[in-house]
Parts: structure tokens; sequence; C-alpha cells
């Protein structure tokens, strides 16, 4: 059963994915893209403040 990889703790999961995924430039897009999550969170903090 193949679906055993996903039904599992987060943490798990994250690794199986981690394992099948990883790839300096999607680690690199996903350090860039949560710099930039960051960012617009504190934009939009100040904005509604």
């Amino acid at each position: 059963m193949q679906e055993k990889n996903f039904i599992t703790v987060d943490g798990k999961r994250f690794h199986y994915m981690w394992l099948r995924f990883k790839d300096d430039n999607m680690v690199l897009m996903l350090a860039v893209a949560g710099i930039e999550l960051s960012i617009l969170a504190e934009n939009q903090a100040i904005y509604e403040a």
C-alpha cells in the first residue's frame, strides 16, 4: 500500500517528501519563498496596525 507514506506523522511525511524532492534549486526556491512570505506578513501587519 503506497499511501502509507502519506498517512504518517507530519515529520515523517515531510522527511519522505524531502527525500523525494531533494534538489538544490527546489530548496533555494523554498527558502526564497519563505523569506518573501515573512516579509509580506510583516508588511500586512504594518498596514493593518
